[in-house]
């Protein structure tokens, strides 16, 4: 099996980003599944990224299964998820998290910029998709002995050697659209 020229590699690219199905089957007979895993334009980005950022499902589908992990970043460091967030694409991001290699892991993924999956919806005005996100990562409001004047209970107060958890809390403003993360 020979390797694929750049004109190969740059048209599964397009196939996966257009969502033809039946170009990218086509490469895959030609080649294999590790080789279109490894397939990067001039900008590091992969067939994930493409089909994710354009929101065909059934390319992401047949793509999943050939790639080790969901975070291969591009060189500016965002992910597929990073692209899927920031084009408003639902089904991308759900397929991405909830596929057996995602994860909510995938939503903490900060590129090169600062930005995480999370952030990217949040800049993009995609409300619904931070939602999602945020009701994903499942975070827990601060105990109350955190969020209040109450004492803390006798016994509790622990020692000088203690490391004191940090608990992350998202509120979302429907006024002006923004979501803060502490």
């Amino acid at each position: 099996m020979s390797a694929p020229s750049e004109e190969d590699v740059s048209n599964v690219l397009d196939a996966c980003r257009y969502g033809d199905l039946d170009d990218v089957n086509a490469f895959l007979s030609s080649f294999s599944g590790p080789v279109l895993a490894a397939a990067r334009d001039d900008r590091g980005n992969s067939a994930l990224h493409m089909a994710a950022a354009n929101g065909h499902v059934d390319v992401l589908q047949l793509l999943l299964p050939l790639f080790a992990s969901y975070d291969v970043p591009n060189e500016s460091g965002s992910t597929p998820l990073h692209w899927a967030a920031l084009n408003a694409q639902m089904d991308a991001t759900k397929l991405l998290v909830e596929s057996e290699r995602g994860g909510v892991k995938l939503i903490d993924v900060a590129n090169k910029a600062g930005r995480t999956p999370l952030a990217e919806a949040e800049l993009a005005g995609w409300d619904e998709g931070a939602r999602w996100m945020v009701d994903k990562m499942d975070l827990e409001e601060a105990p109350p002995a955190l969020d209040t004047d109450e004492p803390v209970p006798e016994g509790d107060e622990g020692d000088e050697d203690d490391v004191t958890e940090r608990v992350a809390a998202v509120t979302i403003d429907e006024d002006d659209k923004t979501l803060t993360k502490s």
